[in-house]
Formats: structure tokens, sequence, C-alpha cells
């Protein structure tokens, strides 16, 4: 793929909370751009949410009941959001949350699940910015100086994103052509997940728990039984809970292995929070 006439949709939505199981996707947006030039485009909708939300959701985002309503439903949101992306390659940040909610969604939904790759800023700056401290878009916005004040709104964060995406192949890529393959061994990408709701119930209380240590910014610690029935011990540094072909695993950067790794729910024995 030429990297003057590559493509990509950036995305992000706001959420009433962190467990997909639980919570509501109430803002969703998405731009496209060219790879090395300007925003072709963009797409930014709330969602109708007439449920409750607590303070401190909305201290993050600041949308309130009285901002979604009037707004479109969920189903019409996602299925414009579908026709809106295409086939196009996307890019999030912490993408298996963002996917996660979606993917979640349109199987519940009875929507078709888009086969885009979903390429994640959160591990392809771990990855070619070691050297940095923190990761978050908020550090990382800091950080290269990207003018957007704004945070936690998805066209906001979209933008941000899309920027770092960016700096991120600038950086990597300055003496080399930019292919999707070249990215792709980077960082695999992820895909919105096709994973029913009975599947993703039968491991309500680990996801429940690894949201919970999102929330509070805490590591994981895990007994994990590998392919080779190997135990071992795993501190881990959460991302999110990550579905696809079937299976449910645990998303984060494991500190035995100095790298993002992705753990199979069903063969984590044991999980507990680092406190």
């Amino acid at each position: 793929m030429d990297y003057q006439f590559t493509q990509f949709i950036s995305f992000d939505i706001e959420t009433t909370g962190l467990n997909a199981l639980e919570h509501n996707i109430i803002e969703i947006a998405a731009v496209k751009f060219h790879i090395n030039g300007d925003v072709i485009d963009s797409f930014n909708s709330l969602i109708d949410f007439k449920g409750e939300m607590t303070h401190d959701v909305i201290k993050i985002h600041g949308i309130t009941k009285d901002m979604l309503v009037g707004a479109p439903p969920i189903l019409k949101v996602l299925k414009d959001f579908t026709e809106y992306i295409e086939d196009y390659p996307l890019i999030a940040h912490n993408a298996v949350f963002d996917a996660g909610f979606i993917g979640y969604n349109l199987n519940i939904l009875g929507l078709a699940i888009p086969e885009n790759n979903i390429f994640d800023t959160l591990n392809l700056s771990r990855k070619i910015f070691k050297s940095l401290p923190k990761f978050s878009l908020g550090y990382l916005k800091s950080h290269f100086n990207i003018p957007i004040e704004r945070s936690h709104r998805a066209l906001d964060d979209s933008l941000a994103t899309m920027s770092i995406f960016k700096i991120i192949i600038q950086e990597h890529y300055k003496n080399n052509i930019f292919s999707l393959k070249k990215l792709s061994k980077i960082n695999p990408p992820i895909t919105f997940n096709n994973v029913t709701k009975d599947k993703i119930h039968a491991f309500k209380d680990q996801i429940m728990m690894i949201n919970h240590a999102l929330n509070l910014q805490l590591d994981l610690i895990l007994t994990y039984n590998d392919k080779q029935n190997n135990m071992t011990n795993r501190t881990i540094c959460p991302s999110g809970v990550f579905m696809t072909n079937g299976s449910v695993y645990l998303d984060g950067f494991c500190y035995l292995r100095q790298e993002d790794r992705r753990f199979k729910l069903d063969r984590i024995l044991n999980l507990e929070l680092m406190e």
C-alpha cells in the first residue's frame, strides 16, 4: 500500500462505565484522514440513554443526561458508524476497550460485525517510545504538544489519536516505506469482537475484576496455564478485555516478559488485584 495514498479512520467512544455487560455507549466519533495529510471528514454522534450516570463518570467526559435527550438510539448510530468506516483500517487508543464495547453491542443488537483491522496507538506507543514514563492519551498529547485541549470527548480524542498515530509513523518509518504489513508486525491489529453474550457472561467475574483494576489503575496478579501446560505467576498492567474468534482475552503489559501480551481467560487459574 503506497504511503501517500493510505487512508485511515481514527475512532473513540464515551461510555457510562468500564463494563460492556452493565454500561452503555453514549458517544461515538470517527475521523477519516490521510496518513501524511489532513482530515478528510468525520463522524460524530451522541446516543440516547435513559439510565443513570454517576457523578464520577459525568466528571470524566462532561456528558449529562440532558445532552442525550433527542439523541438517536444506539441501533441507528452503530448502523451509521459501520457504514462510515467501510473497510478502512482503523485506529484507536487502548483499542480493546472501544472495540470491546462496540463489538459487544453489535452482537447483542444482531448487527453484522465489521472485519476492519484496528491498530492500537497505546500498544504502538509502548513499542516505539519505550523511554516514556506513561502512555495515556492525555500524557502523549502533552508530551508531543498536540493542541487539542479537551479530553474524554469522542471527537477530540479521535483527533488526538490520529495525531499520535501520525507521529508514530513518522518516527518509525522516517527511513522506510510504510505498509500495513510492516505495521502489523510491530503490533498485530485486533478486530471488533464476534463473541456471544453467553460467552461473555461465562467470564463475568473475571471481567468485572479486570474492569475494577482499570478503574483503580491497579495491576493484576494472575496464575496462567499456557498451551504447553506450564503454570507461571504474572503481574500485568491491564489494558482491557479483548474478545475474538470465540475466545475472551485479558490484554495488558506483562512485567515478566516486558511486552504486551494477551491471556485467554479460560487459562487464567487465579486472578487478584495488586493493592
